[in-house]
C-alpha cells in the first residue's frame, strides 16, 4: 500500500485559521506552527472537515518530537491536562481546561 500527502488547499477546504474555534483552541494551534518539526492533522477531524462538520477532537502525528512531553509543555502553557494513553507509542491526550474550550480533545 502506498501513501499520498494531500494538501487540503487542493481540495478547496477552509484552513484551521478559517474555522470558528474557541479562542484558545485557536492559540492552541498556532502555536504548533512555533516548533520546528512536523505535525500533521489526521483522522475523523479531516473527515469530518471534508464532510462539511466541525469536529471537537483533533488527532495530530508529531515526526521527530516524544509527544508525552511535548504535551505537558503545552499542558503548562495553556492550563490543560495531559494524559499518557499509550506509553510504547507515546500516544498523549490534551485536554483544555478553558469553559470556551470544553469538549475539544487533542
Amino acid at each position: 500500500m502506498s501513501y499520498k500527502k494531500v494538501k487540503t488547499s487542493t481540495l478547496n477546504l477552509p484552513t484551521l485559521k478559517d474555522l470558528e474555534l474557541p479562542k484558545t483552541v485557536k492559540d492552541f494551534l498556532g502555536e504548533l506552527s512555533n516548533y520546528d518539526i512536523n505535525i500533521y492533522l489526521i483522522g475523523g477531524f479531516v473527515r469530518d472537515l471534508i464532510a462539511g462538520k466541525l469536529s471537537k477532537d483533533l488527532d495530530f502525528v508529531l515526526i521527530g518530537l516524544n509527544a508525552s512531553e511535548f504535551c505537558k509543555n503545552l499542558c503548562l502553557k495553556f492550563d490543560g491536562t495531559c494524559i499518557l494513553l499509550d506509553k510504547e507509542t507515546g500516544t498523549t491526550r490534551l485536554i483544555l481546561k478553558d469553559e470556551l474550550s470544553q469538549g475539544y480533545t487533542f
